[in-house]
C-alpha cells in the first residue's frame, strides 16, 4: 500500500481538455507484480496497481516479455495502460515499446529501443553503440528519431550525439 500527498500551487492541463486544478491530494494506493527470472531464455513479466489520483483514480495494468535466444541477443516488448477518470474528465495512455540488445563482446554492445505513446501519437526510435575502453571509461555513439505517428510518419526530432564518459582515479 502507498499513500501520498501532492500540493499544487498551479493549474495544469493533464490532457487535452482536463485540467486539474490548485489544491492538496491525499491518495491511497495498491499495487501488484509478478515476474519470471530473466535468468531463462524467455521471461514474462506483470503489474496492476490501484491507487486515488488528484480528484479521481487511475488503473495501471501492463506487461512484457524478454526473448534470450543465445547469449548476446535479447528481444523484448512490453505494453502499459493507464486508465484515468477523474471528476474533471477521463483518459487513458497507452505505451507500446520493443527492445533488441546485441552484445558483441563484453566491451561492445548495441541497443534499440522503439517506443509510441497514444497521447502524443509519436514514436521514438533511440539506438545506442556502446564501447568500454576499460573500466569505468566508455563511448556512446547514440542517434534518436521522432515521427509523428498521425500524419505519415513525419519526423519531429532527429538527434546524433557522442558521449564519453571517462574516470580519473587520484
Amino acid at each position: 500500500m502507498e499513500v501520498t500527498r501532492e500540493r499544487l500551487v498551479d493549474p495544469f492541463e493533464i490532457s487535452e481538455g482536463i485540467t486539474i486544478p490548485v489544491g492538496e491530494y491525499d491518495n491511497i494506493g495498491v499495487s501488484m507484480n509478478a515476474s519470471t527470472t530473466q535468468a531463462r531464455w524467455i521471461s514474462a513479466s506483470g503489474f496492476f496497481s490501484y491507487e486515488g489520483f488528484f480528484s479521481g483514480i487511475r488503473r495501471d495494468w501492463g506487461g512484457g516479455f524478454q526473448i534470450r535466444p543465445g547469449p548476446s541477443l535479447v528481444v523484448g516488448a512490453n505494453y502499459s495502460q493507464n486508465d484515468i477518470d477523474l471528476r474533471e474528465g477521463s483518459f487513458s495512455v497507452r505505451i507500446a515499446s520493443a527492445r533488441v540488445r546485441v552484445d558483441f563482446t563484453p566491451q561492445l554492445s548495441w541497443s534499440t529501443l522503439v517506443q509510441w505513446d497514444n497521447q502524443s501519437d509519436e514514436a521514438g526510435l533511440n539506438t545506442r553503440l556502446r564501447y568500454e575502453i576499460q573500466p569505468g571509461n566508455e563511448m556512446f555513439i547514440v542517434y534518436n528519431l521522432g515521427l509523428d505517428t498521425d500524419e505519415a510518419y513525419r519526423t519531429t526530432t532527429s538527434e546524433a550525439t557522442i558521449k564519453v564518459g571517462w574516470t580519473f582515479r587520484f
